[in-house]
């Protein structure tokens, strides 16, 4: 195994272990010689790896293995087991872990029906359908992101009371007809590993989902429900008539460098306005300000909105997404910004 190959392998593993975590099992992984397996809260995974030499299954610190991808990509690791050791050795440098004492072990996946094979732009789905629930602060009966199957179609969504973000895609051969949650950061997990790995297949039980992939079988568990029924909440903003194309990377360009120039215990947000068909993003902090008009396409002359104050970085991971904005609902402070592939609304109030 060489540092690039293990690069690969800790983008994952550094995302399911939780460093935080009271138990010493989810803090660590095990390693043997051609196998990963990791549990944390956020649910449990097998990878296939190259060749570690380790012949036993060791318990060892995720944070430690990770440590190692700082050396140069193309150097070769050489891992030596001894005296309840692991020892690595990279060209000059070498080290060693204790192995990890655990009274539990990591439990392992025996699941082997795969029915689903997820449709394009589904990895995307679940992202910008997360963005709502991890922008702000978010009360438990909103926490988490719901997949609610209506209509041949998959319907993704989250909530932070102020803020909607709603996904949909293709749901043909989708294993359940109920809806799910998942709690952050589970869906952008799964997300991750249809990224990552090819052929992925995946499944959808009364506990979780399961994913097998080419070097990869995962299960992730699911939450209790929201107390608020999304759907309906979405249902409100999908007509309108008034829609302009805007340019989403230089509108989050914009709120990057209004972020560089704001304190960082002052409230965040930019001012969005439409004048003449044109339009505006302000932004003022305590020594700076600044203003830009944008090219919005479809807009006649005639439409004029006072500026409103959104927060701005509610804003910024759907914007990836974005290509236009309707203007039905900015007479009641409500921005709607809309997508396609995956096709989303996202909706924030603001002030």
């Amino acid at each position: 195994m060489n540092v690039n190959e293990l690069n690969a392998i800790t983008k994952i593993t550094s995302r399911f272990s939780n460093r935080s975590s009271l138990s010493t099992l989810y803090r660590s992984l095990e390693l043997s010689d051609t196998t990963l397996r990791l549990q944390s809260d956020w649910g449990n995974i097998e990878m296939s790896i190259p060749p570690t030499g380790i012949k036993s299954p060791s318990l060892i610190d995720a944070v430690a293995l990770g440590s190692l991808s700082t050396y140069p990509p193309e150097a070769e690791i050489e891992f030596t087991e001894k005296d309840n050791k692991i020892y690595y050795r990279i060209g000059r440098a070498r080290g060693g872990w204790d192995l990890v004492s655990c009274d539990h072990k990591i439990q392992k996946l025996k699941h082997d029906v795969f029915p689903w094979a997820p449709p394009e732009h589904f990895a995307d789905a679940l992202r910008v359908a997360s963005s709502a629930c991890e922008a702000a602060a978010v009360s438990a009966g909103l926490y988490g992101i719901v997949i609610d199957p209506k209509l041949g179609k998959l319907n993704i969504m989250s909530s932070n009371r102020t803020a909607l973000a709603a996904a949909k895609i293709d749901g043909k051969d989708y294993p359940v007809e109920h809806a799910v949650t998942l709690r952050p950061p589970i869906p952008k997990l799964i997300a991750l590993i249809l990224d990552s790995f090819r052929d992925c297949m995946m499944d959808v039980s009364e506990k979780g989902v399961y994913i097998r992939g080419d070097g990869i079988k995962a299960f992730l568990p699911f939450a209790a429900g929201l107390e608020q029924d999304l759907g309906q909440v979405a249902e409100k903003f999908q007509s309108h008539t008034t829609e302009i194309q805007v340019d989403s990377i230089a509108i989050k360009k914009f709120i990057t460098r209004a972020r560089a120039l704001t304190d960082r215990k002052v409230s965040f947000t930019v001012g969005i306005k439409i004048e003449k068909g044109q339009l505006i993003l302000q932004h003022r902090g305590i020594a700076s300000e600044m203003e830009e008009e944008f090219i919005a396409e479809g807009a006649s002359e005639d439409i004029n909105y006072n500026s409103i104050s959104y927060s701005a970085d509610m804003l910024l991971e759907p914007l990836e997404y974005v290509q236009s904005i309707v203007l039905d609902y900015l007479p009641n402070q409500q921005l709607v910004l809309r997508g396609k592939d995956p096709e989303f609304i996202f909706v924030v109030g603001g002030d």
